[in-house]
């Protein structure tokens, strides 16, 4: 196995039993962690410590690109990524080889990828826009569940939790207003794709 999902509040747990969850007890945690082999995606928000976090072996392809960004957002190299993974960054594998480590794509030049570390869950639900050219409507719970990290789909969607979800997407770059429609599904749209013409054919 090359990944695993913690929380930094469970990350503390294992390496360090009985401390008190600290930023400087989460920062002696990823130390132990990345001395045992393990890589931490990235940090989590000021006092968010039970959102998803992914720990990646440092042997794994995507190991180059989590040492290149250092825990936080970056601009990534092209040919960094294509390197790594073996892949054109125009195939859409690349987006679900990401985003299940936790690297949401957020914006696109012509040499490099803004890459943010954050919830596998956002992360995959993020760069499928990216591939994505006429965008099909999905169940409003399971866009706000990805957003917000939530355990399970919610049972009871509030206004509260729509505008929450919508800001989150829109930090990423994805348009999520039709979360506001009141509606049971919605839609989300990238400003910005990667051109139809360049998408690998389906494999039939």
């Amino acid at each position: 196995m090359k990944l695993r999902y913690t929380t930094a509040r469970k990350l503390v747990e294992e390496y360090m039993p009985g401390q008190r969850i600290t930023t400087v007890a989460l920062h002696c945690a990823v130390t132990h962690s990345e001395e045992s082999g393990w890589l931490v995606n990235g940090w989590p928000r000021a006092g968010n410590y039970d959102r998803t976090m992914v720990l990646i072996h440092g042997d794994s392809a995507v190991a180059k690109i989590v040492r290149y960004m250092r825990r936080t957002p970056c601009d990534v190299p092209r040919g960094l990524i294509e390197a790594a993974l073996q892949r054109p960054l125009e195939d859409s594998n690349v987006a679900r080889i990401l985003g299940r480590h936790g690297l949401a794509m957020v914006s696109l030049r012509s040499a490099t990828i803004h890459l943010v570390p954050t919830s596998p869950a956002l992360a995959q639900t993020v760069n499928a826009t990216r591939y994505v050219y006429q965008p099909r409507s999905r169940l409003t719970s399971s866009l706000i569940c990805a957003a917000l990290d939530l355990p399970g789909l919610p049972k009871r969607i509030t206004v509260e939790s729509r505008l929450h979800a919508a800001e989150v997407y829109e930090r990423y770059n994805v348009n999520a207003a039709s979360l506001l429609d009141m509606e049971p599904l919605a839609k989300l749209t990238s400003p910005w794709t990667f051109a139809r013409e360049e998408w690998p054919a389906p494999p039939f």
